[in-house]
């Protein structure tokens, strides 16, 4: 045997080959805001979470805000929401809108989007809003509406859903902050389903004459 022959070190720490350093520190975020909730997290303790430099996250997402809104983005598949919503049918369309959308409100890491709208209430459009492109989608899928159609039904749309998560969530106003989301859906479901395939009017129609 060779003695000045040096045995190959032990390789330690990550393994090789570029990391994927965005999806790391979703990873930890998610776990941090699990865990201690939107306002005890902070941006230093998820970049220990993550073996990052603050820095980095401040460069990739920002602020704390806007690190959460991205780890919610992270789970959220948008294809995947057209298909259940457009799976059915124009029929019960509101209810299948109303149940996707509680049912992200309402998850582990919704509670925490949760938390941050209850102390921001800014936050409430962005919570609503970030639904608009898959439902737009589904509306013109099924009912063959134009982009503005689609976008005026679903920004009444989102006029109810605001209110609905102000009401449920921030304000917390009984009984329908306490309502299972069955009975939210009877409550709510006619009215977005008046939004999405209704008469909206003389409105819609100077809507539809704007459409190129």
């Amino acid at each position: 045997m060779d003695r000045d022959a040096t045995p190959p070190r032990k390789r330690t720490g990550r393994r090789p080959g570029k990391p994927d350093t965005r999806g790391e520190i979703l990873a930890a975020a998610q776990a941090v805001f699990l865990r201690d909730g939107f306002h005890g997290a902070s941006l230093r303790g998820i970049a220990r979470e993550a073996g990052v430099d603050p820095a980095l996250i401040h460069r990739l997402f920002g602020d704390k805000r806007a690190l959460l809104l991205a780890t919610v983005r992270a789970g959220f598949d948008p294809l995947d929401i057209i298909d259940r919503l457009v799976a059915g049918g124009p029929d019960h369309l509101g209810v299948r809108i109303l149940m996707s959308a509680t049912g992200v409100w309402e998850s582990r890491m919704g509670r925490a989007w949760v938390e941050a709208v209850s102390r921001t209430p800014g936050l409430v459009a962005v919570m609503v809003g970030y639904l608009n492109d898959p439902i737009t989608e589904a509306g013109k899928r099924l009912l063959g509406f134009s982009e503005a159609e689609a976008r005026l039904r679903v920004g009444v749309m989102e006029s109810l859903m605001v209110g609905l998560v102000t009401t449920r969530y921030v304000v917390r106003l009984e009984p329908i902050a306490s309502l299972p989301r069955e009975e939210l859906a009877r409550v709510y479901a006619p009215m977005l389903q008046h939004a999405i395939s209704g008469d909206l009017g003389p409105t819609l129609t100077r809507a539809q004459q704007r459409q190129p």
